[in-house]
C-alpha cells in the first residue's frame, strides 16, 4: 500500500554510457557520513540546479528568456581577445602619431579622438608619442 505523501520516480541508467556509468558508480559508493542515502544525494543535486538556474528554467511552458551563463574559460578568452584588440589599436595609433611627428605633421587631439578610442586614451597615446620625441634629445 503506497503512502499518499510519497512520490515515486524511476531512474534508469545505462552502464554502456560513460556518463551514466560514472553516475552509477557514484550512487553505489556514496559516503554515508555525507549523504544519508541515494534519494538525499539526488535531491541535493536537484536543489543545487534549481537554486542556481531558477525554477522557470526547468518548468514546461516558460516563455521567459533563459539566462545565459558564461564559464571562466570563456571569460578568459573574451578578456584576451579584448586585450589583443586594444593593443593592436594602440600600436596602430602610436605608429600613426609617430609617423606624423617624424613627418612634421601636427594634428589636433580632436582628430585623434575620432578613432575608436576615447579622448582620454588618445591623449595618453599622444603624450607617449611626444615623450618619445623628447627622449631622442
Amino acid at each position: 500500500m503506497a503512502k499518499d505523501n510519497i512520490s515515486y520516480t524511476t531512474l534508469r541508467l545505462n552502464t554502456d554510457n560513460p556518463k551514466q556509468l560514472r553516475a552509477i558508480q557514484i550512487l553505489n559508493n556514496l559516503n554515508p557520513e555525507v549523504h544519508k542515502n541515494k534519494t538525499q544525494f539526488i535531491l541535493s543535486a536537484i536543489e543545487f540546479y534549481i537554486d542556481h538556474y531558477g525554477d522557470e528554467y526547468f518548468k514546461n511552458g516558460s516563455n521567459k528568456e533563459l539566462k545565459s551563463y558564461i564559464c571562466k574559460e570563456e571569460m578568459q578568452l573574451i578578456c584576451e581577445r579584448i586585450k589583443e584588440e586594444a593593443a593592436t589599436a594602440a600600436r596602430v595609433e602610436v605608429i600613426r602619431l609617430l609617423g606624423d611627428k617624424v613627418a612634421g605633421v601636427k594634428r589636433e587631439i580632436q582628430e585623434v579622438s575620432k578613432s575608436k578610442m576615447d579622448s582620454q586614451t588618445a591623449n595618453a597615446i599622444l603624450e607617449v608619442a611626444l615623450d618619445f620625441d623628447d627622449y631622442d634629445e
